[in-house]
């Protein structure tokens, strides 16, 4: 007991998560301000204030009108832009997105720039 007295007197009291971060928060209020935090989350990454996602199906809609003008299939544009078909499909249901690599091998791919796959905002800003 002595030897656990003299180890513990240079350490100082024992400090709590409530002295360090304050009281506890009800678990009620903590799920209001994550769904709060995730609303907001999501209305900026998503482009609208409702959360429905407004650039990834948009962008994708986009591809596809491109991809299809030119007469390709989802598979020979993948090929030109060295990804894969499901990948293609994936970014033309608007289900994921691509980094800025991926989309200049797109834009490539179909013959036009960068810019011209990204769509039209100014209508959609709410």
């Amino acid at each position: 007991m002595e030897k656990l007295a003299k180890q513990q007197r240079g350490v100082g009291p024992v400090r709590f998560p409530e002295d360090l971060y304050g009281p506890p928060v009800e678990e009620e209020e903590e799920e209001e301000e994550f769904q709060a935090f995730f609303d907001g989350a999501m209305s900026s990454r998503a482009g609208g204030r409702d959360g429905k996602p407004r650039f990834l199906p948009a962008f994708g809609q986009r591809l596809r009108m491109l991809r299809m003008e030119r007469g390709l299939t989802q598979q020979e544009l993948g090929e030109r832009a060295g990804m894969d078909r499901t990948f293609v499909g994936l970014l033309e249901r608007g289900q994921r997105g691509c980094n800025i690599e991926r989309l200049e091998s797109l834009a490539s791919a179909l013959g036009v720039q960068p810019a011209d796959l990204l769509p039209d905002q100014r209508h959609e800003r709410g």
